[in-house]
């Protein structure tokens, strides 16, 4: 048993020479390690003088990296030793084991490198996610671990939540695989965190689809089912307000809620619509102007084409907008005179108000469009933090937008 204890601490704890393994604990959802630290005594951390005089010991759960898509948590018992400083301010102090928990610690130290590295590269909402890849469990305020998201897939389900017929069906094959493996139900209730019905209800039903009721069905049978086809035509007439329907069906007989229309009537608003052909959106054509001709594909081309045909000032501000262009791209900063010129001369308000802004400053906007110097590269720099700024906004502070600023 020795053997293997050395083994398990070789194999799980390389770098850590004061922690022994005691037992190790596997369930199909997390593995729980129990170890405890090997050395005689600790060094006050306020005084630096080492004691062995033990005050009492208590049990630490920290999280640790994942094994083999399970969950880690190692299961530690510390001691509180007696300071023997008289002038330390320190009573009592609790050891920590180096490299493996800090005070007030609920991860270990391999675990915080981990998430502190996709910290810095993601951020935000991207960090998160990548954090429930990993199968990292963090606690959060009151002590819970937050399980990773199961990923949502399109089946046939009786569920109205994909979300929540992927966890059931989850719980129920762990379940009967328990059951089949001859492990009872109550130590499947322990185990799982479970409660007895709970186990009870998912052992006793066949298949998921048994579990179903309530608010997640969506097949079972409504107060208005009976006043949709009047409803459906309505919509088809082009009535959508929803107010307005339910004040129709009440005179009708309905004793159902505003909120129960208004639900059905938004499904209707949501679901896919036949594809009918419409014309560009206003992004659209301002994208097809401002880029190289020859970067547009066929049918952009021909659909710019058909726009500037039906409208003769778009045509005009398309030649004007790819002219400066050419003028910019080029250098060519001695033709700004030229397409002033140009501009003045169609009915376009809105470049003859950026021709006015252009002849304040003339000489410097030439220059600019001449010379090979610009503020690119701090514009890119301020850019740059900006998106760091916004990845991490409500989320964390200055210290890690510092660090994150600082290596990029």
């Amino acid at each position: 048993m020795e053997d293997v204890a050395l083994q398990l601490k070789a194999l799980l704890f390389p770098a850590i020479a004061d922690i022994a393994v005691r037992s190790v604990d596997v369930d199909v959802e997390k593995v729980r390690l129990d170890a405890q630290c090997t050395t005689a005594g600790a060094a006050c951390p306020g005084c630096g003088v080492c004691s062995t005089r033990v005050h009492s010991s208590y049990l630490r759960f920290l999280a640790d990296v994942p094994s083999a898509g399970r969950s880690v948590v190692l299961q530690v018992r510390v001691r509180r030793f007696r300071c023997g400083n008289t002038k330390c301010p320190r009573r009592t102090f609790v050891e920590q084991i180096s490299g493996l928990t800090r005070r007030h610690g609920q991860r270990t130290e391999r675990l915080r490198s981990i998430l502190t590295a996709v910290g810095l590269a993601l951020a935000g909402r991207a960090g998160a996610r990548h954090r429930q890849c990993l199968r990292v469990l963090v606690l959060d305020r009151e002590g819970k671990a937050e399980p990773p998201a199961l990923p949502e897939e399109k089946t046939d389900s009786p569920w109205r939540s994909e979300r929540f017929a992927n966890r059931v069906r989850a719980r129920h094959a762990t379940v009967h695989a328990l059951l089949e493996a001859g492990h009872s139900r109550r130590s499947i209730g322990r185990q799982l965190q479970m409660t007895h019905r709970t186990v009870k209800s998912l052992a006793d039903a066949a298949k998921p689809e048994d579990l179903f009721r309530g608010q997640w069905q969506h097949n079972r049978t409504s107060i208005l089912d009976e006043y949709k086809p009047y409803l459906d035509e309505r919509w088809d007439e082009g009535c959508t307000n929803a107010w307005k329907l339910w004040e129709e069906i009440v005179p009708l007989g309905y004793r159902g809620s505003y909120g129960r229309v208004s639900a059905y009537l938004r499904e209707k608003r949501t679901s896919p619509r036949p594809v009918t052909a419409q014309p560009p959106a206003p992004r659209a054509v301002t994208r097809w102007i401002l880029s190289r001709p020859e970067t547009l594909t066929e049918i952009e081309q021909l659909r710019l084409k058909a726009v500037l045909a039906n409208c003769p000032e778009l045509d005009a501000l398309t030649g004007h907008v790819r002219s400066f262009a050419h003028m910019l791209t080029e250098r060519q900063g001695e033709r700004l005179p030229q397409w002033l010129d140009a501009v003045r001369q169609d009915d376009l308000p809105s470049l003859h108000t950026l021709a006015a802004g252009i002849d304040r400053d003339c000489d410097a906007v030439i220059a600019g469009l001449t010379l090979p110097w610009n503020s690119g590269v701090v514009e890119g720099h301020v850019n740059r933090i900006k998106m760091l700024k916004r990845q991490m906004f409500g989320r964390a502070g200055f210290d890690l937008l510092r660090k994150r600023v600082l290596p990029a």
